[in-house]
This record gives structure tokens, sequence and C-alpha cells, in this order.
């Protein structure tokens, strides 16, 4: 096979390949866009606000128990002593 038989046979390929590549792409950007603009509206889900809830509720409880904990190590060891007894 010579050099011009075998560029003439890789652009026949890619002639008859590219069409479809592009095809691809194109329907791959026309689904990217459409989940783009179905997300851009968010609908209210009564699932995510109860979780949003029960995080900031926990979030509350890690800081009071925080704030205990510091007011617990910064006493002194006589006061911890005379509650242990």
């Amino acid at each position: 096979m010579q050099l011009n038989e075998l560029i003439a046979t890789i652009f026949t390929m890619l002639l008859i390949v590219l069409p479809f590549i592009f095809l691809i792409f194109t329907k791959h950007q026309q689904k990217m866009a459409a989940i783009l603009r179905s997300n851009q509206a968010p609908q209210f889900n009564p699932e995510m606000a109860a979780m949003r809830q029960e995080i900031q509720e926990l979030k509350q409880l890690i800081h009071q128990q925080a704030i205990m904990m510091d007011t617990f190590v910064s006493q002194p060891e006589r006061a911890i002593q005379e509650r242990v007894r």
C-alpha cells in the first residue's frame, strides 16, 4: 500500500466517523443543557428541609457539649474533687 492510498483510506474513514462523533457530542450537549435548565428552579423538598433541621439541631448539641467540656476542664482540680465526693 502506497502512502497516497493510506492517506486516502484514513481520510475516507474520518469522513465516515466524524459525523457520528459530532452527532453524539451534540446530543450530549443538548441533554446537559436540559439538565442545567431543570436545575435552575429548585423545588421545595420536605425531606431535605427535615435533614437540614436535624443537622442544625446536631450542631447546636455539639456546641453545647463543647461549652460544657470547656467549663469542666477550666475548673480548678479541687472543685472537681469536691464534686466527686
